[in-house]
């Protein structure tokens, strides 16, 4: 049997997505994320590409704003 991991929640999500902007923003990589978030959070590489999907999203809105 194979079992799906519990679905995390928006807060999870967007603190994730922080943990991901900050590990890029310090020079790290994806693999360095994919690392992390095994290690942390147990989840696997597609999440890891959601979370930075976000991460980035978030990023650019920021620049964006302190453009206008």
């Amino acid at each position: 049997l194979h079992f799906m991991g519990k679905k995390g929640t928006q807060a999870e999500t967007i603190v994730r997505a922080q943990r991901f902007a900050r590990i890029i923003a310090n020079g790290g990589r994806r693999s360095d994320c994919v690392r992390y978030a095994s290690e942390n959070w147990g989840v696997g590489e597609r999440s890891v590409d959601k979370y930075l999907e976000i991460a980035r999203a978030t990023k650019s809105v920021k620049n964006n704003m302190i453009r206008l």
